[in-house]
């Protein structure tokens, strides 16, 4: 067998190169060498790693033929050639952003490229020195970067850590990364210490949080805790000494809040007696000139102050004071049926912890009584029917009632039937339309409407149809008992004997009546809502509706064997399909009263800015609160609206 064949039916099975007698040939005992040619298929087909194995085996076998040492060779050569064009690219893919291999990177090339060094010693060598200069650009590399390091400042650890990691993403030297990074740290801590040694607490603080996010510690964390409560109280000393009192404040409650540790609450102490004392003056000032709301703000400010710092022997008068006065204001609210009013001042009292049973008892009341004004109160007259269809307007009424009832909407309360009664006699609902004076006043809005028309169009059509149907049963001879009776004895006797006669269908023509009957009901309702207050149309519409039904009556009939039973259509009674529509009507008018009237609080709020830029604060906290009961009764956010509250309620007069 010859190489070539020896190749390809043992190693290179499958193998499309063409390595047949054409291209290895025994020649008794000369072997035609690997051309060019051949190494460019076997590389077509990525069999040029399996080619060079084969003959290496072959060679190991005949390890003095020189054709074969010059085959594997040239075979080594061409692999190796293949691998360094693949160098540049795999350097290029495996370096960082500024085109440095990492050495972790070029330990792996270097691993890669072992089998280099048995394919061509040559190649191997250029290899080796590729990678030698990448090794080289990327030591002076960290040579830049360590002079950077050097270079800045221990004020900036921000750069110097970061260059750090760049560095240690090139060399990958753990240990001495590790090193680095504490000695950067340490240089930093003492930058820090000068700082703070010369009363630059914000700068050292400042410094100590970078520090932190590149060397994580509970101590570092206390640390930048204590050096920021020291930027604080300096903070604090040039507040007071520019007079800013608001500052100083801010501060306090920040450093109250966020610092437990006595021995650090009770540097507050001072700040915090000023404070007291000062905003004590204030609303005392503010008190004797009768301006409530800024004594309740210096007072808030107070309580805010003493919360955090519980402080004894600090005069109280002017926010007991304040307290009676609002007290006072809020019973006198209470008693004259001012419910929005005296809630202000109640929420007022609470926010100094100052409610008594009596006052949570006000409260309470003021909250329902304060509810109960925002809801919008709609009250629904009957409507009035047509004279052919008595009792469908009654039928809208008593539907809107069951719709609100049922959908329990916090905003919008329909009158029971009872009330509706009582608002009706109040007024008659002619004086709307006439434009007299009305005072339905236990409503806030009145839907009235009717039913215009409610007709129910019915029509036949009867039609004749015809159809084929078995009316008699004859009796004949049976065809298969007369053709067994032909047959033979013996053949009778092997075949069940057929009847001897059968029953035959006759059939004929009948025709009977089919009456098609239509129904087309239709109702058409007008409705519109009437401020009671001022007679004024809110809104009107009228609306249609259509039902169709449709169904067949067919005649009955019985001739002879046949009988056919007669079907009555089954429709609707006139008056369902009335009451049907008439129902829907409803329930589309009582989805537009909703349209119309949903969300009363967007109004109150609207109204309310309107009144307190008109100067108008008393009417202002009325519209303002019933807003207010409304979104609390739809579990929406009302801290903001109770604060502008108390805030208009304070300028009452």
């Amino acid at each position: 067998m010859s190489l070539s064949n020896r190749w390809k039916s043992t190693h290179v099975k499958g193998l499309t190169l063409g390595l047949t007698a054409t291209l290895l040939v025994a020649c008794g005992n000369n072997i035609k060498p690997i051309s060019d040619a051949d190494i460019q298929a076997a590389v077509s087909n990525a069999e040029l790693t399996s080619l060079y194995q084969q003959i290496q085996a072959d060679l190991a076998k005949s390890p003095d033929n020189t054709t074969l040492q010059g085959s594997l060779q040239k075979v080594g050569q061409a692999l190796a050639q293949r691998e360094l064009s693949r160098l540049d690219q795999r350097i290029a893919n495996l370096s960082n952003a500024e085109g440095i291999l990492p050495q972790s990177a070029e330990q792996s090339l270097r691993l890669e490229l072992q089998p280099l060094q048995q394919w061509d010693a040559a190649s191997y060598q250029q290899a080796q020195q590729r990678l030698q200069s990448e090794s080289e650009k990327r030591n002076a590399r960290v040579e830049q970067l360590t002079q950077l390091i050097a270079d800045t400042s221990a004020a900036e650890p921000a750069l110097r850590f970061d260059t750090s990691a760049a560095i240690f993403d090139l060399d990958g030297k753990g240990e001495m990364h590790a090193a680095r990074n504490q000695q950067l740290l340490s240089e930093s801590l003492i930058q820090a210490d000068n700082l703070y040694n010369n009363a630059q607490y914000q700068a050292s603080a400042d410094l100590l949080a970078i520090l932190v996010k590149y060397q994580p510690s509970d101590e570092l964390e206390e640390r930048i805790s204590n050096t920021r409560f020291k930027a604080s109280l300096q903070s604090l000393k040039e507040y007071q000494q520019a007079g800013d009192v608001d500052s100083i404040y801010r501060t306090v409650l920040m450093l109250a809040d966020t610092y437990s540790d006595p021995r650090q609450r009770i540097q507050l102490e001072s700040y915090a007696v000023e404070l007291m004392q000062y905003y004590n003056l204030m609303a005392q000032t503010a008190i004797s000139e009768e301006d409530l709301q800024t004594a309740y703000n210096h007072l808030i400010r107070s309580r805010a102050v003493s919360k955090l710092v519980p402080l004894e022997e600090i005069d109280t008068s002017a926010s007991s004071e304040f307290l009676s006065q609002i007290y006072l204001n809020a019973r006198d609210a209470y008693e004259n049926n001012q419910p929005a009013l005296a809630f202000a001042y109640l929420q007022i009292m609470t926010d100094f912890d100052e409610v008594t049973p009596e006052h949570q008892a006000m409260l309470q009341n003021s909250e329902k009584q304060l509810y109960d004004r925002s809801v919008i109160k709609l009250a629904a007259s009957q409507f009035d029917s047509p004279s052919n269809a008595p009792g469908l307007g009654a039928l809208i009424t008593a539907a809107l009632v069951e719709y609100f009832v049922n959908a329990d909407r916090k905003d919008i309360r329909i009158l029971e039937r009872d009330s509706i009664d009582s608002v009706l006699k109040e007024q008659e609902i002619k004086a709307l339309s006439e434009g007299g004076e009305i005072n339905l006043s236990s409503a806030d809005f009145l839907v009235q409407g009717a039913v215009l028309e409610a007709n129910v169009d019915e029509s036949s059509q009867q039609t004749r149809r015809t159809k084929r149907v078995v009316t008699e049963l004859e009796t004949a001879p049976n065809p298969e008992f007369q053709r067994w009776q032909q047959l033979s004895e013996s053949a009778r006797a092997e075949q069940p004997r057929p009847l001897a006669t059968i029953e035959k269908e006759l059939k004929e023509n009948v025709s009977f009546n089919v009456t098609e009957h239509r129904k087309l009901g239709s109702v058409t309702t007008s409705f519109r809502i009437i401020n009671p207050d001022n007679a004024k149309l809110l809104h009107a519409e009228t609306l249609s509706a259509e039902q169709r039904h449709t169904g067949s009556s067919i005649e009955g009939l019985e001739i002879g064997l046949y009988q056919q039973p007669a079907q009555t259509a089954d429709l609707p009674a006139n008056q369902k399909i009335l009451r049907t529509l008439t129902q829907e009507q409803a329930t589309e008018i009582a989805e537009k009263l909703v349209a119309q009237l949903q969300n009363p609080e967007e109004r109150y709020l609207a109204q309310s800015q309107i009144l307190q830029a008109a100067g108008n604060n008393r009417s202002a906290v009325t519209e303002l609160g019933k807003a207010i009961m409304l979104r609390k009764a739809k579990a929406e956010p009302t801290e903001e609206q109770l604060q502008l509250l108390k805030s208009i309620a304070l300028q009452v007069q």
